[in-house]
Protein backbone atom coordinates (compact mmCIF):
# COMPACT_ATOMS: atom_id res chain seq x y z
CA UNK A 1 0.00 0.00 0.00
CA UNK A 2 1.40 3.46 -1.00
CA UNK A 3 1.64 6.39 1.40
CA UNK A 4 -1.73 8.01 -0.37
CA UNK A 5 -3.50 5.01 -0.18
CA UNK A 6 -2.46 4.91 2.97
CA UNK A 7 -3.67 8.38 4.19
CA UNK A 8 -6.62 7.66 2.24
CA UNK A 9 -7.54 4.52 4.15
CA UNK A 10 -6.90 6.20 7.45
CA UNK A 11 -8.84 9.39 6.27
CA UNK A 12 -11.78 7.03 5.77
CA UNK A 13 -11.49 4.93 9.07
CA UNK A 14 -11.60 8.66 10.56
CA UNK A 15 -15.06 9.12 9.55
CA UNK A 16 -16.30 5.75 9.74
CA UNK A 17 -15.77 5.59 13.41
CA UNK A 18 -16.77 9.11 14.16
CA UNK A 19 -20.55 8.13 12.24
CA UNK A 20 -20.04 10.84 9.83
CA UNK A 21 -20.41 7.81 6.79
CA UNK A 22 -23.40 5.68 7.28
CA UNK A 23 -22.94 2.36 7.67
CA UNK A 24 -24.12 0.46 4.16
CA UNK A 25 -23.08 3.71 2.53
CA UNK A 26 -21.77 3.46 -0.91
CA UNK A 27 -18.22 4.65 -1.25
CA UNK A 28 -18.10 5.81 -5.02
CA UNK A 29 -13.83 5.92 -6.05
CA UNK A 30 -14.94 8.36 -9.25
CA UNK A 31 -16.35 11.06 -6.09
CA UNK A 32 -13.97 10.13 -3.80
CA UNK A 33 -10.45 10.35 -6.54
CA UNK A 34 -12.01 14.37 -6.91
CA UNK A 35 -12.51 14.87 -3.36
CA UNK A 36 -9.06 13.76 -1.84
CA UNK A 37 -7.65 14.69 -5.49
CA UNK A 38 -6.12 10.88 -5.83
CA UNK A 39 -5.90 8.94 -8.43
CA UNK A 40 -8.84 6.32 -8.63
CA UNK A 41 -6.21 3.40 -8.67
CA UNK A 42 -4.77 5.00 -5.37
CA UNK A 43 -8.44 5.08 -3.70
CA UNK A 44 -9.07 1.66 -5.34
CA UNK A 45 -5.87 0.60 -2.77
CA UNK A 46 -6.92 2.22 -0.03
CA UNK A 47 -10.66 0.67 -0.49
CA UNK A 48 -8.84 -3.05 -0.92
CA UNK A 49 -7.07 -2.16 2.04
CA UNK A 50 -10.09 -1.01 4.72
CA UNK A 51 -11.71 -4.37 3.06
CA UNK A 52 -9.28 -6.33 4.62
CA UNK A 53 -9.83 -4.90 8.21
CA UNK A 54 -13.41 -5.24 7.54
CA UNK A 55 -14.62 -1.62 7.52
CA UNK A 56 -15.51 -1.75 3.78
CA UNK A 57 -17.17 -4.38 1.66
CA UNK A 58 -16.17 -5.05 -1.67
CA UNK A 59 -19.28 -6.14 -3.90
CA UNK A 60 -18.56 -7.56 -7.18
CA UNK A 61 -20.45 -5.69 -10.06
CA UNK A 62 -21.27 -2.92 -7.47
CA UNK A 63 -18.05 -1.39 -5.78
CA UNK A 64 -17.42 -0.87 -2.12
CA UNK A 65 -19.66 0.24 0.67
CA UNK A 66 -19.45 0.76 4.45
CA UNK A 67 -19.75 -2.15 6.32
CA UNK A 68 -22.44 -3.11 8.45
CA UNK A 69 -22.12 -6.17 10.37
CA UNK A 70 -25.26 -7.56 11.83
CA UNK A 71 -25.84 -9.80 14.48
CA UNK A 72 -25.32 -12.93 12.40
CA UNK A 73 -21.92 -12.04 11.10
CA UNK A 74 -20.94 -10.95 15.11
CA UNK A 75 -22.15 -14.76 16.22
CA UNK A 76 -20.06 -16.38 13.64
CA UNK A 77 -17.35 -13.80 14.53
CA UNK A 78 -17.59 -15.25 18.06
CA UNK A 79 -17.97 -18.35 17.41
CA UNK A 80 -14.82 -18.67 15.60
CA UNK A 81 -12.90 -17.36 18.69
CA UNK A 82 -15.00 -19.43 20.87
CA UNK A 83 -13.29 -22.29 19.12
CA UNK A 84 -9.89 -21.32 19.22
CA UNK A 85 -10.04 -20.14 23.36
CA UNK A 86 -11.87 -23.57 23.78
CA UNK A 87 -8.71 -25.76 22.62
CA UNK A 88 -6.36 -23.63 24.77
CA UNK A 89 -8.44 -23.69 27.73
CA UNK A 90 -8.67 -27.56 27.55
CA UNK A 91 -5.23 -28.03 27.36
CA UNK A 92 -4.50 -25.39 29.76
CA UNK A 93 -7.04 -27.38 32.08
CA UNK A 94 -5.03 -30.42 31.74
CA UNK A 95 -1.73 -29.13 31.84
CA UNK A 96 -2.21 -25.89 34.28
CA UNK A 97 0.51 -23.85 34.68
CA UNK A 98 1.06 -22.15 37.62
CA UNK A 99 2.66 -19.35 35.53
CA UNK A 100 -0.12 -19.06 33.03
CA UNK A 101 -3.20 -19.38 35.55
CA UNK A 102 -0.81 -16.67 37.64
CA UNK A 103 -0.52 -13.96 34.73
CA UNK A 104 -4.36 -14.54 33.66
CA UNK A 105 -4.95 -13.94 37.44
CA UNK A 106 -3.73 -10.60 37.81
CA UNK A 107 -5.47 -9.05 34.53
CA UNK A 108 -8.58 -10.46 36.14
CA UNK A 109 -8.28 -8.73 39.16
CA UNK A 110 -6.96 -5.38 37.29
CA UNK A 111 -10.21 -6.05 35.45
CA UNK A 112 -12.41 -6.41 38.84
CA UNK A 113 -10.70 -3.15 40.09
CA UNK A 114 -11.69 -1.49 36.65
CA UNK A 115 -15.40 -2.86 36.86
CA UNK A 116 -15.83 -1.75 40.54
CA UNK A 117 -14.95 1.82 40.04
CA UNK A 118 -17.70 1.53 36.88
CA UNK A 119 -15.15 2.26 33.98
CA UNK A 120 -16.56 -0.30 32.08
CA UNK A 121 -14.04 0.90 28.95
CA UNK A 122 -11.36 0.14 31.02
CA UNK A 123 -12.52 -3.00 32.55
CA UNK A 124 -13.48 -4.22 28.47
CA UNK A 125 -9.82 -3.31 27.45
CA UNK A 126 -8.39 -5.75 30.10
CA UNK A 127 -11.31 -8.17 29.33
CA UNK A 128 -9.97 -8.38 25.88
CA UNK A 129 -6.20 -8.58 27.11
CA UNK A 130 -7.31 -11.48 28.99
CA UNK A 131 -8.79 -13.68 26.41
CA UNK A 132 -5.12 -12.36 24.27
CA UNK A 133 -3.30 -13.44 27.08
CA UNK A 134 -5.14 -16.56 27.08
CA UNK A 135 -4.60 -17.54 23.21
CA UNK A 136 -0.31 -16.96 24.27
CA UNK A 137 -0.91 -20.10 26.21
CA UNK A 138 -1.21 -22.12 22.80
CA UNK A 139 2.47 -21.52 21.94
CA UNK A 140 1.30 -21.35 18.15
CA UNK A 141 1.93 -18.18 16.32
CA UNK A 142 -0.56 -19.41 13.33
CA UNK A 143 -3.61 -19.67 16.24
CA UNK A 144 -2.30 -16.02 17.49
CA UNK A 145 -2.32 -14.83 14.23
CA UNK A 146 -5.77 -15.68 13.47
CA UNK A 147 -7.37 -15.11 17.12
CA UNK A 148 -5.46 -11.55 15.97
CA UNK A 149 -7.65 -10.72 12.87
CA UNK A 150 -10.55 -12.00 14.49
CA UNK A 151 -10.22 -9.91 17.90
CA UNK A 152 -9.42 -7.10 15.34
CA UNK A 153 -13.47 -7.09 13.52
CA UNK A 154 -14.86 -7.75 17.00
CA UNK A 155 -13.00 -5.07 18.58
CA UNK A 156 -14.55 -3.22 15.07
CA UNK A 157 -18.08 -3.72 15.96
CA UNK A 158 -17.47 -2.47 19.40
CA UNK A 159 -16.29 0.89 17.52
CA UNK A 160 -19.48 0.73 14.89
CA UNK A 161 -22.03 -0.32 17.37
CA UNK A 162 -23.17 0.24 20.78
CA UNK A 163 -23.12 -2.18 23.92
CA UNK A 164 -25.14 -2.88 27.01
CA UNK A 165 -22.99 -5.44 28.95
CA UNK A 166 -22.46 -6.12 33.04
CA UNK A 167 -19.23 -5.11 33.21
CA UNK A 168 -19.10 -7.13 36.48
CA UNK A 169 -20.95 -10.35 35.07
CA UNK A 170 -18.04 -10.69 32.47
CA UNK A 171 -15.39 -10.43 35.37
CA UNK A 172 -17.30 -13.05 37.13
CA UNK A 173 -17.18 -15.06 34.00
CA UNK A 174 -13.28 -14.91 33.67
CA UNK A 175 -12.64 -16.10 37.66
CA UNK A 176 -14.84 -18.84 36.88
CA UNK A 177 -12.68 -19.81 34.00
CA UNK A 178 -9.38 -19.78 35.91
CA UNK A 179 -10.73 -21.85 38.87
CA UNK A 180 -12.33 -24.82 36.20
CA UNK A 181 -8.88 -24.91 34.32
CA UNK A 182 -6.75 -24.77 37.91
CA UNK A 183 -9.44 -27.75 38.82
CA UNK A 184 -8.89 -29.66 35.27
CA UNK A 185 -12.67 -28.92 34.64
CA UNK A 186 -11.98 -28.72 30.49
CA UNK A 187 -15.97 -29.28 29.38
CA UNK A 188 -17.04 -26.48 31.55
CA UNK A 189 -14.62 -24.11 30.71
CA UNK A 190 -15.67 -24.85 27.35
CA UNK A 191 -19.33 -24.29 27.99
CA UNK A 192 -18.45 -20.99 30.20
CA UNK A 193 -15.91 -19.78 26.93
CA UNK A 194 -19.05 -20.39 24.44
CA UNK A 195 -21.42 -18.74 27.00
CA UNK A 196 -19.37 -15.92 27.85
CA UNK A 197 -18.40 -15.24 24.04
CA UNK A 198 -22.31 -15.46 23.06
CA UNK A 199 -23.29 -12.65 25.50
CA UNK A 200 -20.75 -10.39 24.42
CA UNK A 201 -21.61 -10.77 20.70
CA UNK A 202 -25.34 -10.06 21.27
CA UNK A 203 -24.73 -7.19 24.06
CA UNK A 204 -24.34 -4.86 20.82
CA UNK A 205 -27.34 -2.84 19.22
CA UNK A 206 -27.61 -3.54 15.44
CA UNK A 207 -30.21 -1.23 15.07
CA UNK A 208 -29.27 1.84 12.83
CA UNK A 209 -26.81 4.26 14.19
CA UNK A 210 -27.37 8.30 14.21
CA UNK A 211 -25.44 9.43 11.38
CA UNK A 212 -25.43 13.59 10.40
CA UNK A 213 -26.91 13.64 7.21
CA UNK A 214 -23.40 14.97 5.41
CA UNK A 215 -22.43 14.89 1.43
CA UNK A 216 -19.04 12.94 1.07
CA UNK A 217 -17.17 16.48 0.91
CA UNK A 218 -18.32 17.71 3.63
CA UNK A 219 -17.95 14.29 5.74
CA UNK A 220 -14.59 13.80 4.89
CA UNK A 221 -13.47 17.58 4.90
CA UNK A 222 -12.37 17.10 9.34
CA UNK A 223 -10.00 14.65 8.18
CA UNK A 224 -7.89 16.57 5.47
CA UNK A 225 -4.90 17.75 6.41
CA UNK A 226 -4.83 21.61 4.62
CA UNK A 227 -1.44 21.87 4.58
CA UNK A 228 0.06 18.50 3.53
CA UNK A 229 -3.19 16.84 1.50
CA UNK A 230 -3.48 13.50 0.04
CA UNK A 231 -2.49 14.94 -3.30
Amino acid sequence: MTSKSGKIASILTKAILDHRLKLGEKLGERELSEILGASRIVVRQALIELSETGLVSLQRNRGAFVAKPDLQEALEIFDALTMLEQCVAENLAAHASRAAVSELRILVQKQREAADSRNDELAAQIGRQFHRELIKQSHNKVVEEVHTQLSQRAALLSSLYKRTHNACALVNDHETMLELIEKGEAGEVRRLLQTHNHLIARSHHFEDVATASLDRAEALKPYIDVEDPVR
